[in-house]
C-alpha cells in the first residue's frame, strides 16, 4: 500500500474491490477507481438518452446503444440488465459511493457532471 491509499477504503468512499462498473477500471494494489476513457462515453451516453426521452424503456435503450456502436464490458452487446446496472449506480458516476448502507464523497472521479450526463 502506499501513502496514496493509507487509509483509504470502502469505509472512506475508496472501492470495495470486486470488477469496476462500466466506465471505471481499477488497478492493482489501489483501493481507487480510475476511469476508463474508453467506457465513460458510454455511461453519458445512457444518461444523455435517459434525459432526452425519460420513458425510454431498458430495452430500447440497449438496441440505440448498440445501434450506435456502443459495447459493453469485453465489447459484447447491450441488453437491459446492463443499462439497468448503469442506472442503478448513478450516485457511484456522479462521484459518491455507497457501500454496507454509508454513503458519501467517493474517492473517485465523477464521470457524469451534476447535470446527470
Amino acid at each position: 500500500m502506499n501513502n496514496e491509499d493509507e487509509g483509504y477504503g470502502s469505509h472512506s468512499g475508496g472501492y470495495a474491490g470486486g470488477s469496476a462498473p462500466l466506465g471505471y477500471q481499477t488497478r492493482r494494489g489501489s483501493k481507487r477507481l480510475w476511469i476508463d476513457e474508453d467506457k465513460a462515453p458510454t455511461v453519458r451516453r445512457v444518461f444523455a438518452l435517459i434525459n432526452e426521452r425519460p420513458s425510454m424503456s431498458l430495452a430500447e435503450i440497449a438496441k440505440r446503444l448498440n445501434a450506435e456502436g456502443f459495447t459493453a464490458a469485453r465489447g459484447k452487446p447491450f441488453h437491459p440488465m446492463q443499462v439497468s446496472r448503469i442506472i442503478n449506480n448513478r450516485g457511484l458516476y456522479e462521484g459518491r459511493y455507497r457501500y454496507a448502507g454509508i454513503e458519501g464523497d467517493g474517492q473517485h472521479e465523477a464521470i457524469l457532471g451534476n447535470e446527470g450526463g
